[in-house]
């Protein structure tokens, strides 16, 4: 009768013989009260703690009791952990539309055709990065939800940006963007040197991605893809995570952090990133690449909003 109530309640057949022995002792199966110091929160206060750590994720432990130790114990757990925020762009209800709509027009789209795409953007990297100090408290498969993202708008100083695009057989060179980067100079250091060369060598079906920042925009640079015949990706805005060139960026940033011990200059900076860059495998590139459908999918799981990616 034991072993088949264990097996019903999915436990150990000692922990029934424990259970019964104790009932037997003292008529019931509860555990004692024991010696020690008495818990120091209620169960309505550990339920504000979890609470308040899901509503207001970016407020320290320390603030939601005076006791942060207690605080941790009991978020911990409830599978709750600190982490680093992730940092995504703000996301309004028209940002979260279009992304929707793009997905769902490409999700069946064939390797063909994403063999066909240009994958392009800028990214900046500083000489000196920052810790990111700040945490949020989220449970196991929570990392994505909207509480715990943070929006960053600004970089800091002595910082280098680069350019780059990727595609199924090859990737551009590494090109550094001098200054504020406006429409004629996305076009007369990118565009007319790099990009026109690599759509001219891809052929007449190669379609061309880059966000929607400003100098991407322009109306000079409209008629330059119009001019040159290049094909141009219509993208949704703020959607980082649907461009695969930005796990090449991460991951070059993950590199600049382990190094920034060794790197004193802009200078450094530079040389350093563009050697990476040329040495990054080929097969990671194509490996990107292939989970673009996978990434529309995750973007219609998260209804629009931030995917895993």
């Amino acid at each position: 009768v034991r072993a088949h109530v264990a097996q019903r309640l999915g436990c150990g057949r000692r922990v029934i013989d424990r259970l019964a022995a104790r009932y037997r002792e003292t008529g019931q199966v509860v555990d004692r009260p024991r010696s020690g110091h008495p818990r120091v929160t209620t169960q309505r206060q550990d339920a504000y703690i979890v609470l308040s750590a899901r509503h207001r994720n970016l407020r320290s432990a320390s603030r939601l009791r005076d006791d942060l130790q207690t605080t941790r114990n009991r978020l911990h757990a409830r599978g709750i952990h600190a982490r680093r925020p992730v940092v995504r762009p703000v996301l309004t209800r028209q940002h979260v539309a279009n992304r929707l709509a793009w997905c769902r027009t490409h999700l069946h789209w064939t390797m063909a055709n994403w063999r066909m795409m240009v994958f392009s953007d800028e990214s900046r990297f500083m000489v000196t990065p920052t810790d990111g100090r700040a945490r949020v408290w989220w449970e196991r498969g929570q990392r994505y939800v909207a509480n715990n993202v943070l929006h960053r708008d600004r970089w800091g100083a002595g910082s280098v940006m680069v350019w780059g695009a990727i595609w199924w057989t090859g990737r551009s060179n590494l090109i550094i963007v001098h200054g504020n980067l406006n429409g004629h100079g996305y076009i007369e250091n990118i565009l007319r040197p790099e990009v026109a060369r690599i759509m001219r060598q891809l052929g007449p079906k190669a379609v061309f991605q880059d966000d929607n920042a400003r100098p991407h925009r322009s109306s000079a640079v409209d008629q330059f893809f119009e001019d040159e015949g290049i094909n141009h990706m219509d993208w949704p805005a703020r959607s980082p995570d649907l461009n695969p060139i930005e796990h090449l960026w991460d991951m070059l940033d993950r590199q600049v952090r382990s190094w920034n011990h060794q790197l004193r200059s802009v200078q450094e900076l530079t040389q350093w990133i563009q050697e990476e860059w040329r040495a990054i495998p080929h097969q990671q590139i194509q490996t990107l690449i292939g989970s673009m459908r996978r990434r529309c999918t995750a973007v219609i799981d998260a209804r629009g909003r931030h995917s895993r990616y």
